[in-house]
Order: structure tokens, then C-alpha cells, then sequence
């Protein structure tokens, strides 16, 4: 059982992510960009936005975004 602090954690990570793709979306990423990048479907980055799915390997997903953002 994971213990408040690392809910926590989960959670503000899982926030960091939902930024970061609304920060690409501004750059005019679409969910299906993002996604083929990611290698997930579009469907899983519109849940990630909605929150209607966790992130799994949540800091890894983050990583990934940040150095998508990096990108000119």
C-alpha cells in the first residue's frame, strides 16, 4: 500500500504531466502527435488531460514531455 507521501508525489507529477501536454497543445500538438511520440494512443493522452486514467511510470512520461517541449 503506497503511503500519503507518495500519493502525493503521484499526484503532483500527474499535474506536471497535464502542463506539459497543454504546453505542447499550445505549440499546436495534437494528442495524437504527443502520443506517436510517446508510443501510447491518442486516446491515453485525452484521459491523462481529463484525468479519467493515471500515469503510469509517471516520471519517466514526464521526462519524455519536457524533452518534447525542449524541441524548437
Amino acid at each position: 500500500m503506497m503511503t500519503q507521501a507518495v500519493m502525493t508525489e503521484e499526484m503532483q507529477i500527474e499535474e506536471e504531466i497535464r502542463e506539459l501536454i497543454e504546453r505542447l497543445r499550445e505549440r499546436r500538438w495534437s494528442d495524437e502527435a504527443i502520443a506517436r511520440e510517446l508510443g501510447c494512443s491518442g486516446a491515453t493522452i485525452h484521459r491523462w488531460r481529463h484525468r479519467k486514467q493515471g500515469v503510469h511510470m509517471a516520471k519517466l512520461v514526464k521526462r519524455a514531455l519536457e524533452e518534447l517541449l525542449e524541441r524548437p
